[in-house]
């Protein structure tokens, strides 16, 4: 059974799981909490060549989701290697420290603009 209750997952285990926790026959169930979270909109660029930025949020995560239609290019760092979100795909982008680290445009370089959702966890 789960529960949530202000941002915070909670698990009940039974007396037998716990007992098997401290015989270490059952791995100790760990859940990573995110303390601040939020969620962020990004439009395409109208030139589909040049590669639009998130908002400056203070962020440790990004979890961008492409319900797009078409396939999306990520990039980290304003410069370097690419990747693609396949339409449908949601994707976690972890070790950054802001999600303006993280740019994306239409890896056809459509100019017709999308909006890809994205939310950020810190």
């Amino acid at each position: 059974m789960k529960d949530t209750i202000e941002n915070k997952t909670m698990t009940t285990i039974t007396p037998e799981q716990v007992q098997n926790i401290l015989n270490g026959s059952l791995p100790l169930p760990v859940t990573t909490i995110a303390t601040k979270s939020g969620f962020l909109n990004l439009t395409t660029n109208a030139t589909g060549t040049t590669y639009v930025t998130f908002a400056s949020t203070d962020a440790t995560k990004l979890i961008v989701s492409n319900q797009t239609g078409t396939t999306i290019e990520v990039r980290q760092g304003g410069a370097g290697a690419t990747f693609l979100i396949p339409t449908a795909q949601i994707v976690t982008l972890s070790g950054i420290i802001n999600s303006n680290q993280i740019s994306l445009r239409r890896s056809d370089t459509s100019n017709t603009q999308v909006t890809v959702g994205a939310r950020w966890e810190k």
